[in-house]
């Protein structure tokens, strides 16, 4: 097979299917969508009311913030800026 990639063809997959699947890249399954946005969107609840929990507890019951505090809100905001 060669893998050139200036004389292989875009529209044919690079090795065939295992036997008994067949290739769909027009309509592929999304069977597992629902259930990865639900695990994403759980995860991302959790982190938030984690953090906010934390957040409050050393603002208004330890009474001081420290870097690590600042370095936790960064990393939340980050991956809302990525895009």
């Amino acid at each position: 097979m060669d893998l050139n990639p200036y004389t292989m063809d875009p529209n044919l997959p690079l090795k065939p299917p295992p036997p008994g699947i067949s290739s769909n890249f027009d309509d592929p399954d999304l069977s597992n969508q629902r259930q990865l946005v639900a695990a994403v969107a759980i995860s991302l609840a959790l982190a938030l009311f984690l953090l906010l929990t934390r957040l409050y507890t050393r603002i208004f019951l330890v009474g001081s913030v420290g870097s690590d505090d600042c370095m936790s809100c960064e990393a939340c905001s980050a991956p809302s800026r990525s895009s």
